[in-house]
Order: structure tokens, then C-alpha cells, then sequence
């Protein structure tokens, strides 16, 4: 766990928000969000969420500037600042906790929502964390996840895919030690079936899950600037991001299931 967590602090490291940068994952983000109000409806005054292992805190942030009452949970200190910074840039409140989400330091039953984004496929055993964030969720609450398993045919990881290949090869060329392509962390391959389990096995109810997120990946890394790079990047996602419903109406389709980066995932904790 120590190691983990040292993992992702780095990866954070570099990050100062990530709300300036308008890319596809921003776009996923909104997305999301849709997906998220849809669910909560108009009860925001009473609502009390909680996001687990936030990271950067971005949809927590979408939720905060639509009215709702929003915590940060994650356990490391660079996720934590970049998420707080978030909400500086957008001018919300929020709370911020650094804990890990397999031990959650709160009592039973006290979130109207238990919210998280990008998180359970990191453990080679999610049920724990599954089986925290349902306790901790008021009878009627809702969990909401979107899981991002280890999937071959995804093309927005292929930019990714291809420079960890480059990194290492120039690395191994160059006979330099490589730290950036290091830092990969666990994905565990999730289907339907394995997270409507997971699920199930915490006691949660009226469980829905479906294939999203099927876009493009973004612009290559690569190991030093070229000239305009920054230019190209700033239009490749501003076409990405008009072209926005175009990629959503894939969502729930067998395309997505094949192709699409996440799954969304809702359900219920029985009364």
C-alpha cells in the first residue's frame, strides 16, 4: 500500500489543477456529470457526497458548481492539493481528507452519495473497498463509479500504449534509467459481470452498469517539445470537444463495450 500510494503522489507531483486544460478526459468528465445530475435530480440542498480516491477531484468539482455539498477523499497529499486548487479556480467550498480507501475513517451510514472515478480497477482485489464505500452510504443512498478496466481494443490508451514503447526503447538505447514510464500501476481486467459482483456481494440494489467513453486518445507524448506542439494539441481538443454528443451517443451501445474506456456504474443501498 505505502508503494501505491508513493506511486500515485508522483504521478500528481507535476499537476497544478486540471480544470485550465480542456482534453478529452475533461470532456469524459462532463459526460459524466450528465450521467451524475440525471441520477440526483433536483435534492441537491440535501445531499452530502463524497468522492473516494478523488484524485484531481474534477467531477466532485463539476458537482460542487451545480449546488451540491462535496468531500475529496485520496491518499496522496498531491492529489489532494491539485483537487483543492480545483476548487479555488471554480470558487467552491470543499472538504479534503487524506485517507486510504480500503480503511474510510467515518461511520456507517453517513453519505447521501458515495462517489469514485478511475478507482477500483486499481486493486487486485476490490471488494474491501467496494464493501467500505457501500457502509458508509445511507440506506436509499446511491453509489455511483465509473471503472476504467485493463482493455485491449481502447483507443484512447493507444497514445499511451505507444510512448511507454518509445520511452522505453529510447531509454534502453541511450542506456539512461527511465523514471517517468516507471510509474505504470495495476489494472484489473472488469467486465459486466465481475463489477454487477462486486456490487451484489456489498449488498447494494438496483444496479446498472454500462460500456461508455468511446473517443479518440490524445495527442502522442513525446520525449521533448516540437515547434507548435501546443498549438496542435489546443485544436486537436477543441475539435475533440465540440464533437461531443457525436461521442456520447455511443454510450450503452455494443461499440462501447468494445471499444469505450470506462463503465458507468450506479446502484442503490436498500432501506
Amino acid at each position: 500500500m505505502e508503494d501505491t500510494r508513493s506511486v500515485w503522489d508522483q504521478i500528481w507531483q507535476a499537476q497544478t489543477d486540471t480544470l485550465t486544460n480542456r482534453d478529452v478526459l475533461y470532456m469524459v468528465d462532463e459526460i459524466k456529470l450528465e450521467y451524475t445530475l440525471r441520477l440526483l435530480q433536483k435534492s441537491r440542498d440535501r445531499i452530502t457526497i463524497i468522492e473516494v480516491g478523488s484524485g484531481s477531484g474534477r467531477l466532485s468539482c463539476f458537482l460542487a458548481s451545480a449546488g451540491y455539498k462535496t468531500i475529496c477523499l485520496d491518499c496522496s497529499p498531491n492529489a489532494l492539493r491539485v483537487a483543492s486548487n480545483n476548487y479555488k479556480l471554480t470558487r467552491n467550498e470543499g472538504i479534503f481528507i487524506l485517507a486510504d480507501a480500503i480503511y474510510l475513517p467515518f461511520k456507517s451510514n453517513s453519505f447521501d452519495v458515495v462517489l469514485s472515478t478511475g478507482l477500483l480497477e486499481h486493486f487486485p482485489n476490490a471488494q474491501p473497498v467496494v464493501d467500505e464505500m457501500a457502509r458508509i452510504l445511507k440506506p436509499g443512498g446511491y453509489f455511483i463509479s465509473d471503472i476504467v478496466p485493463k482493455k485491449l481494443l481502447v483507443p484512447f490508451k493507444f497514445s499511451h500504449y505507444f510512448s511507454s514503447i518509445v520511452y522505453r526503447l529510447l531509454f534502453w538505447i541511450l542506456r539512461r534509467e527511465n523514471n517517468t514510464y516507471q510509474l505504470d500501476i495495476y489494472e484489473q481486467k472488469l467486465n459486466k459481470r465481475d463489477i454487477r459482483r462486486l456490487l451484489e456481494s456489498a449488498g447494494l440494489e438496483d444496479i446498472n452498469v454500462f460500456a461508455a467513453g468511446v473517443v479518440p486518445p490524445p495527442p502522442l507524448d513525446l520525449p521533448r517539445p516540437i515547434p507548435l506542439e501546443k498549438h496542435v494539441r489546443k485544436i486537436y481538443n477543441e475539435v475533440v470537444y465540440r464533437l461531443k454528443p457525436f461521442f456520447r451517443i455511443w454510450d450503452g451501445t455494443l461499440l462501447a463495450e468494445w471499444f469505450g474506456l470506462y463503465y458507468y456504474v450506479h446502484a442503490r443501498k436498500p432501506r
